[in-house]
């Protein structure tokens, strides 16, 4: 690139570039949105990181660029690596490590060293240089006072919700996700996203909870948006399922489908919706996957049809009309129990021990859950598809205490 001003008999001497070189090598300000586009997402390694950064982060912003990114020196990493090395400049670590370096002190031959240097570092000391990574990260984050680095750090990667404040303590946000620390560290990154750019300028704490499954961080999120109304994020619509699709036969014999709502005079379904609409739509599908109308349906014997309709429902509703489903974390040896009245999902606890459980104990102390569109659904997913780590038991003869009184099932 052409520097716009003279260049030194010192550094023409140590680089070998002169005035004539770079006279009619274009501008950076020519070049500079290729570049920022190139490095804006990515990990900015030098050795002697700080000096590099420095001039690079002013060129762009003559240009009027922002960039800001995590920086990694294999200077400071090489001291912390390889501590008994005699010298840590970079063409003397190289050599006493076996590296070959071409061109020193030219643009490309020290960038060519320098990533030599950190893939053989990187492929002794990942985790500590991906730690060393993440730290960085954090640090270069535009976090309000009243949030430090090290609360950033002690949150761990796992699945889970949290929830974002402001500094009257009002919710702002709250989401599940998979990865706590990702999330909430992303929340203090740039965006393009205007409502979670807005968000984070209004940010002063966070809370987390951390959850044995993905399911369960479904509910999480579902009750809690559902309890406390967050300012951003709360715009999904109400889900509870209020309509039920209920079975009767006609005067032949066959199965015919009706929506009533679920009023607790007639809650007894194997299916619910959150809408009339959703209820017709699920009918509308059965008969399509039957290759039949209402007004087909007598092209088959009465037996055969209902057996069909019945096969079909069942993939639809949970396996059970009374019990709990046991979910196992993929990540520790907790397990969530899910308990299950008539085809629908009342409530949930955790276990965190290995031994054998007092049902009804569990049953107790369980949080209760509003069953919506999105859980049903899930949870439905999770009983279908993943049989190692999921068990169904039914209620066959036992008593159990459904909201507070014992009662035969």
């Amino acid at each position: 690139m052409n520097p716009q001003k003279p260049i030194s008999g010192f550094i023409s001497n140590l680089t070998g570039i002169t005035n004539k070189m770079v006279k009619s090598a274009p501008l950076f300000n020519d070049i500079a949105e290729t570049v920022y586009n190139q490095l804006k997402d990515a990990v900015f390694v030098a050795h002697n990181v700080s000096f590099d950064y420095r001039f690079l982060k002013a060129a762009f912003d003559d240009c009027g660029f922002q960039f800001s990114a995590p920086h990694l020196c294999t200077l400071q990493l090489s001291r912390k690596i390889h501590p008994n090395q005699p010298s840590h400049s970079l063409g003397k670590l190289c050599k006493s490590l076996g590296i070959v370096v071409k061109n020193r002190h030219r643009a490309y031959g020290d960038a060519e060293a320098t990533a030599r240097l950190f893939n053989r570092m990187f492929q002794t000391q990942t985790d500590f240089i991906l730690e060393s990574i993440e730290l960085d990260i954090i640090r270069s984050l535009n976090l309000p006072v009243s949030i430090s680095p090290y609360q950033i750090e002690q949150v761990r990667e796992q699945i889970g919700v949290y929830i974002l404040y402001d500094d009257s303590n009002r919710i702002l946000y709250i989401s599940k996700t998979k990865n706590l620390r990702k999330s909430i560290i992303a929340h203090f990154q740039e965006s393009k996203d205007t409502e979670i750019q807005k968000i984070r300028t209004l940010i002063t704490s966070f809370e987390i909870f951390e959850s044995p499954t993905e399911l369960l961080s479904i509910i999480m999120e579902t009750k809690l948006k559902r309890d406390f109304i967050p300012q951003y994020g709360a715009k999904r619509r109400s889900n509870i399922l209020k309509y039920g699709l209920f079975c009767e036969t006609d005067n032949a014999g066959y199965t015919l489908f009706s929506i009533e709502e679920a009023t607790n005079g007639h809650t007894h379904t194997p299916l619910k919706f959150s809408s009339k609409t959703k209820a017709v739509k699920y009918i509308n599908k059965l008969y399509f996957k039957l290759q039949l109308s209402p007004k087909q349906k007598h092209t088959l014997p009465a037996r055969e049809y209902n057996q069909t309709v019945e096969n079909l429902i069942k993939s639809s509703i949970y396996p059970i009309q009374d019990g709990y489903i046991v979910e196992k974390s993929k990540k520790d040896d907790r397990r969530v129990i899910y308990f299950i009245r008539d085809f629908e999902l009342i409530s949930y606890n955790i276990i965190d021990d290995k031994g054998q459980i007092n049902i009804q104990e569990y049953y107790t102390c369980s949080t209760k859950v509003s069953e919506t569109d999105e859980i049903r659904k899930n949870l439905l997913i999770l009983v279908h598809r993943d049989k190692k780590n999921v068990s169904v038991v039914p209620f066959e003869k036992q008593t159990l205490i459904w909201s507070g009184h014992k009662q035969e099932l």
